[in-house]
């Protein structure tokens, strides 16, 4: 008797946003690292508290201090906000894009600790306040309004990283909130001055092409 064998199609599994996958395995990384090889590997190579010219590290710090975590809890509260917007604004605008805004992100919020806190800072945190702002932006000015669930997630993470303030846990808080939600404000509204300009063109086009025919697929609210 001949048994067959039913065939399984494996799903295609796609490295679908690039940017956001690399930054957590990065950090998972030195979280391990961190947490089994070696003691206080994260504070000395992947947090800033201060520069110097003359040191390369120095440099090196000031965008690697957001992939060091204290904790299982620091690392998994932000990983989990940054799988869940990075992808989404990623793919929409691109691994370019998304690079900027944590790398510039990485550096001002080591500007402020640097030059204005007398803390050291390390995490994810400031790329988290970032992609929430801007994804913020660009779907409230896209027209679909700011959903309820942002309003809830940025008030929560005010509220810690404001009560942060207050607590000396050696983490720059405000550099989080000034780094964090300036770029994110700066590219959420540079997105979505660029997304406007790329459906006023494509309507410019549409209409252009339906002109002999009298027909006009969109309203002007629509492009709004």
């Amino acid at each position: 008797m001949k048994i067959s064998i039913p065939k399984i199609s494996m799903p295609n599994i796609t490295y679908n946003a690039p940017v956001v996958l690399t930054y957590t395995l990065i950090a998972f990384l030195v979280f391990l690292i961190d947490a089994y090889l070696l003691t206080d590997f994260s504070k000395k190579y992947f947090s800033v508290a201060s520069f110097s010219f003359y040191n390369p590290m120095d440099y090196f710090r000031m965008i690697s201090h957001t992939m060091g975590h204290s904790g299982w809890g620091h690392f998994f509260g932000n990983i989990m906000f940054i799988a869940a917007l990075g992808p989404i604004l990623e793919s929409k605008y691109g691994s370019w894009t998304m690079l900027e805004m944590f790398s510039i992100t990485a550096v001002l919020s080591a500007l402020y600790t640097v030059c204005l806190s007398s803390t050291g800072m390390y995490g994810g945190s400031g790329i988290v306040f970032a992609l929430i702002v801007a994804a913020s932006i660009t779907n409230s000015k896209e027209g679909n309004g700011i959903p309820l669930t942002f309003i809830l997630i940025i008030m929560i993470y005010l509220l810690k990283e404001v009560g942060g303030l207050f607590v000396d846990d050696g983490i720059s808080h405000a550099g989080h909130l000034i780094g964090g939600g300036g770029v994110g404000a700066i590219y959420g509204f540079a997105l979505l001055k660029e997304n406007d300009e790329e459906i006023k063109e494509v309507y410019k086009g549409e209409m252009n092409g339906v002109k002999s025919v009298g027909q006009i697929p969109h309203t002007k609210e629509e492009v709004k």
